[in-house]
């Protein structure tokens, strides 16, 4: 009777540790995204790669953002990202406390034609730079376009299109997210072809975060400590620049 308790017990265990983890993003290219049937983006790399470092297997699933944390929240979900920290989520979530990926804003010009730029955006009044239309590029850029420091914005409707513009010449400048605009010019002419104005404009840190409801705080320092462990050996760097390698050469 023993024996065959003990053997239920080591199933039920084995069981428990081999059951997919539920996690949950939002359609946000280059973080992650849907093709067809399959996840792809920068942090969906990152996080396969934790996830098999701690032998978990996992099932990912895009969904619009207010279902996602609806879904974390309820414990539908076990785990969310890439999420920004606010008090609020903080209620029902237990952050990573390692730093994903950092979001970083920042403004670019064409590597053949840089342009002069000691971190006043005063400086680039005179340039047409590209944006998307209604979204937002943090206070310190937004403010500068309200007050009418930078009174020459090309607007459009999405990343690739501001991306041509800036490599076509039409306009000088492009503002955008970092790895944004880095997915964006790997796929038309190859990351060397545009530079990065430094300094950036905002950097805003983006995290994974586990259900409170599902009790994952243990799994969450597993998470973090392997997540120490890539950036230190050189995986972290290795998975960023391989995803952009992969993006200029589509067709291999």
């Amino acid at each position: 009777m023993m024996n065959k308790l003990a053997c239920l017990l080591f199933f039920l265990s084995a069981l428990t540790h081999s059951a997919s983890l539920e996690l949950v993003t939002l359609n946000y290219p280059p973080y992650a995204y849907q093709v067809d049937n399959q996840v792809q983006g920068i942090a969906v790399d990152l996080v396969q790669e934790v996830f098999d470092a701690l032998e978990q297997p996992i099932q990912i699933s895009v969904l619009p953002w207010a279902r996602s944390l609806k879904y974390v929240e309820t414990g539908k979900a076990d785990g969310i990202f890439t999420v920004f920290k606010t008090p609020e989520r903080e209620t029902f979530l237990d952050y990573s406390r390692e730093v994903l990926l950092p979001q970083v804003i920042a403004l670019y010009a064409k590597s053949d034609t840089p342009v002069a730029y000691q971190g006043q955006l005063a400086e680039l009044a005179p340039h047409m730079i590209a944006a998307v239309h209604k979204v937002s590029y943090g206070k310190t850029f937004d403010q500068a376009v309200a007050s009418g420091q930078l009174p020459n914005i090309r607007l459009t409707y999405s990343g690739d299109k501001a991306m041509a513009l800036l490599l076509s010449g039409r306009v000088r400048l492009l503002v955008s997210h970092r790895y944004g605009a880095l997915y964006s010019a790997s796929r038309m002419a190859g990351v060397d072809a545009i530079t990065e104005l430094r300094p950036e404009l905002e950097n805003v840190a983006s995290f994974i975060a586990f259900s409170k409801q599902n009790k994952l705080s243990v799994l969450r320092d597993k998470f973090d400590a392997e997540l120490v462990k890539m950036k230190q050996d050189g995986r972290y760097q290795r998975i960023i620049d391989a995803y952009f390698e992969r993006q200029s050469r589509p067709n291999e």
